[in-house]
């Protein structure tokens, strides 16, 4: 599954620390359907206090990426919830 860096601009990683791709890519098309959705449901609060498991060696997205991901998520999301 490559699917979240097309859409989101999530970088692969191998060498580098990185987040599980297993455990980003269904949470990232979920976050994805959800800010499309006109009644989403994942809440701002659920996106801010995800985790991934780190990995080394393995495919995963560089952990940078991912967070500066979840941050503009949980800010389109809660922006959402305050009517916004």
């Amino acid at each position: 599954m490559s699917q979240p860096e097309k859409s989101t601009g999530l970088r692969h990683t191998r060498i580098r620390p990185g987040y599980a791709a297993e455990e980003v890519e269904p949470f990232v098309e979920a976050v994805e359907g959800d800010l499309r959705s006109p009644e989403p449901r994942l809440g701002a609060g659920e996106v801010a206090r995800k985790t991934f498991s780190p990995v080394v060696l393995r495919h995963g997205y560089r952990m940078d990426d991912v967070d500066d991901y979840l941050d503009r998520a949980e800010h389109l999301l809660r922006l959402r919830e305050q009517g916004g």
